[in-house]
């Protein structure tokens, strides 16, 4: 038994944001760690259903990217 297994929803959210924020402080790139604590995040809420029926989340690299044509595109 985990010791997040007793929490409610509610709490275990607070748990992982605190993990994010606390995860940040570690890294060289804040920003690469909080979209990959999200998308880390997301998928644990999942049921094994939805994870095999979504399509995975894009890397960090690949969403930054994205939004960088995105924004060079936009008027």
């Amino acid at each position: 038994m985990g010791p997040l297994q007793g929490l409610t929803r509610t709490q275990r959210t607070r748990w992982y944001l605190l993990a994010i924020v606390m995860l940040t402080g570690c890294t060289a790139n804040p920003y690469r760690a909080i979209y990959e604590g999200i998308k880390q995040q997301q998928e644990v809420v999942k049921s094994p259903r939805e994870r095999t029926l979504s399509t995975p989340l894009p890397s960090y690299d690949a969403y930054r990217d994205e939004l960088e044509r995105k924004n060079r595109t936009a008027p």
